[in-house]
């Protein structure tokens, strides 16, 4: 068995799922563009870097640029799975995300408005959202729920809680970590590059001002896709540096260990005694006795007579016939109705019948003529 170890936030933990770092860093991206924020080529650089143990995420995590800042801590984000799906999950990813700020993972005390469209009550925001992700953790995922239901049921779960607006500002940005990893609970991956950050924001603020959510059910539809197996995903590490490295080469040491103890011992065969080895060679070697069918005498082939072969087509001639009538007396039943034409009136089961009485007409035929090519018996046949 194979671990994964990643240092994020100064916990080491295994990681269960393998993503691609490449999406991870296109994702990062697409939900800060759903807010309005662009992420420059440097900052994406640098992730990869980070993932490759070149940059040290503290580091990135700390300094630069306000939307840098946030990209990385998005990004971390990504990696970190919540041990539950509930209103206080939520506001500690908001509380990571917006950290140097003095709303961050506060819920939000004032009014707020879209366009003129005022969100929730501020004073409703705590019970009801307790109650929406309390439903949305009854939702089911792969294999029972098929894609397009369970989009249809994200894209519900996903505007109600916009309409809630929970944080004074940041609340998408949360809401789109907080439902990746949620879609991934249940069996699906949510690539919001594949729809776009642009998208997804205007389509969401549609659905809050319209209550109009086809928009985003087709945005949230082309993001989602079934999980891949392990072996389809690569594995992403954030590599840390210096102390932080020594500490994941010990990890990696102990698990090594521990996974080495666990394997089973190999099984030892026991010597075989030389007279029960005989014995058993012995019986390897006896013979399987014949059957009754292998010592009867095998019955001679006699030359059929040219009255036996008469016999037989007469046989067959007759076998032929009644094979005739009674496929006419299987299409006669439908002779009642003179509008329909009798193989319209028939069943499957009766079609078949008469498809199988006259496949037995034409192996009776063949058999018949190949008794008449002899030539001596033709002769019997046309003096007859």
């Amino acid at each position: 068995m194979c671990y994964h170890i990643a240092f994020f936030g100064g916990i080491w933990y295994n990681m269960n799922m393998e993503i691609q770092s490449e999406n991870l860093i296109k994702n990062a991206t697409a939900i800060l563009a759903a807010s309005g924020i662009k992420v420059s080529a440097t900052a994406e650089k640098d992730a990869a870097a980070m993932f490759a143990g070149k940059k040290d995420r503290s580091q990135l995590c700390r300094k630069g640029s306000r939307g840098a800042i946030l990209f990385f801590r998005t990004l971390v984000s990504l990696t970190r799975i919540p041990e539950a799906f509930d209103s206080a999950a939520l506001t500690k990813l908001h509380g990571f995300l917006f950290e140097e700020t003095d709303f961050a993972g506060k819920l939000r005390t004032t009014p707020a408005e879209l366009n003129g469209s005022g969100f929730a009550d501020a004073t409703l925001i705590a019970g009801s959202l307790k109650r929406l992700v309390k439903k949305l953790n009854e939702s089911s995922g792969a294999p029972e729920t098929a894609k397009e239901d369970f989009a249809l049921s994200l894209t519900h779960y996903f505007s109600e809680m916009f309409l809630l607006y929970p944080f004074k500002t940041g609340t998408l940005t949360a809401m789109a970590v907080f439902f990746y990893h949620f879609a991934v609970s249940r069996g699906y991956r949510l690539d919001y590059f594949k729809c776009g950050g642009k998208r997804l924001c205007e389509a969401t603020a549609d659905a809050f001002l319209t209550d109009e959510t086809s928009k985003l059910f087709l945005c949230l539809s082309e993001a989602l896709s079934y999980l891949s197996s392990e072996s389809e995903t690569a594995t992403v590490e954030a590599v840390p540096l210096g102390r932080e490295r020594k500490r994941a080469a010990k990890t990696k040491t102990l698990v090594k260990v521990a996974e080495k103890k666990e394997q089973p011992k190999p099984k030892i065969r026991q010597k075989t005694a030389p007279a029960e080895k005989a014995a058993a060679n012995k019986r390897v070697s006896t013979p399987s006795p014949k059957k009754a069918s292998d010592t009867l005498p095998r019955p001679k082939k006699t030359m059929t007579s040219a009255k036996q072969k008469k016999a037989s087509a007469g046989e067959l001639r007759a076998m032929i016939d009644d094979a005739s009538d009674e496929i006419s007396a299987v299409l006669a039943r439908n002779d009642d109705d003179v509008n329909t034409s009798p193989l319209l009136k028939l069943s499957s089961a009766t079609l078949k019948t008469a498809a199988r009485l006259k496949e037995k007409i034409e192996t009776l035929q063949k058999r018949l003529s190949d008794l008449l090519s002899d030539e001596s018996m033709r002769d019997d046949e046309k003096k007859s």
